[in-house]
């Protein structure tokens, strides 16, 4: 008997493909979510240390008015770019969503593809267990009556 063959393998493999290529465009979405929310840190971090710094020099007695300036200046200038990296993670976080979603859907295309061949298989099982056993019985039968020839049951 030829062996269990699914007719929808190539369509399976196909969608597996596509699960993986879904799977490695999330991972790089959120590689670059997660360089962003570095950059987000790594901006007030540099804040903070620059507002340390301004604290410093207005402590002194005399206050150099340039310098306070500078920082003043500065921190407006990060602020504006930890701005735009916020709006930049929000627009990289609906991605990770959308990827994460596309992921989703994927998965559902290759178990339902996995489900239908497991209950091929199992139809396919039944069946050859079906002719095994109808061949048994035509086996048994066809020596019962070999013997029933050959005399070798005694009948009577």
């Amino acid at each position: 008997m030829k062996k269990f063959e699914f007719r929808l393998d190539r369509v399976r493999r196909l969608r597996e493909r596509e699960r993986e290529q879904r799977r490695l465009a999330l991972a790089e979405a959120l590689h670059y979510q997660g360089r962003v929310e570095g950059q987000i840190q790594y901006l007030q971090s540099i804040r903070h240390d620059e507002q340390d710094n301004l604290r410093q020099v207005l402590l002194q007695r005399e206050v150099p008015i340039q310098e306070a300036i500078a920082s003043r200046s500065y921190d407006g200038l990060l602020i504006r770019l930890s701005g735009r990296l916020e709006e930049q993670l929000k627009q990289v976080k609906q991605v990770v969503e959308q990827r994460r979603h596309d992921l989703m859907e994927a998965e559902k295309k290759v178990r339902v593809l996995e489900k239908l061949e497991e209950k091929e298989r199992g139809r396919y099982d039944r069946h050859i267990e079906h002719v095994e056993r109808e061949q048994m019985d035509e086996l048994a039968i066809t020596a019962m009556q070999r013997r029933l020839e050959s005399g070798e049951l005694g009948v009577g």
